[in-house]
């Protein structure tokens, strides 16, 4: 009987120990303070929100996937023998599955195209409410017009490749579950809007290397 309550009173003991442990595990303290709200509201993380959107490009350009995707199946294409992605140049075994991985190239680019888009947003958004003594009136139309020009950029990597796309105008924060098709017709207009803007804000753009230009 005192070997039973022993091994109870251990085992209650280690329940408490145990919820205790776990409460504090789940308290939350941001060491660095480096959200969105606190950096992009400086004009060094607005640099470097505009260095990432710079960067998406990297994805697509010198890789194999973005090569594939936009000159295969043109007649400026001529297919190897050990060609990896075929399927991209005589458009033979694409099926809807992603997942079956039969599809290479397709849901990667997809989703960097898509972050790009959202980087873009972010910028725009943020560069937008600024306070003018962290970017003057000047500063601030010169980086939302690159923003809006690499996501005009982005969206025609997109309706090229897959047709009708979703807009998204704003920043995307959390998960979304539904998605719906613009038409070809509204992306390119919303991509031409973007870029008859950012052609008025770039007005007073230096040359800068690394850095759209009008």
């Amino acid at each position: 009987m005192k070997t039973r309550l022993k091994y109870i009173s251990i085992i209650f003991a280690v329940l408490i120990v145990t919820n205790i442990s776990c409460s504090k595990f789940l308290i939350e303290d941001n060491k660095t303070g480096a959200t969105e709200d606190v950096i992009y509201t400086t004009k060094s993380g607005i640099d470097g929100l505009l260095a990432v959107s710079y960067a998406y490009l990297h994805g697509w350009y010198g890789h194999q996937g973005g090569l594939y995707l936009s000159e295969g199946g043109s007649d400026i294409w001529l297919t190897g023998y050990d060609n990896q992605e075929k399927i991209l140049v005589d458009y033979t075994g694409i099926v809807p599955d992603v997942v079956s991985g039969m599809n290479p190239a397709f849901d990667e680019f997809w989703e960097l195209l898509y972050a790009a888009v959202n980087t873009c947003n972010t910028g725009i958004k943020n560069v937008t409410s600024i306070s003018t003594s962290v970017l003057s009136e000047s500063d601030k139309n010169i980086y939302i017009g690159e923003f809006e020009a690499l996501r005009a950029f982005y969206y025609w990597h997109l309706v090229e490749t897959w047709g009708p796309v979703q807009i998204n105008r704003d920043p995307v924060n959390s998960a979304a579950t539904v998605a719906k098709r613009d038409s070809e017709q509204d992306v390119y207009t919303f991509m031409l809007a973007d870029i008859n803007d950012a052609i008025t804000r770039l007005a007073s753009q230096t040359s800068k290397t690394g850095h759209i230009n009008i």
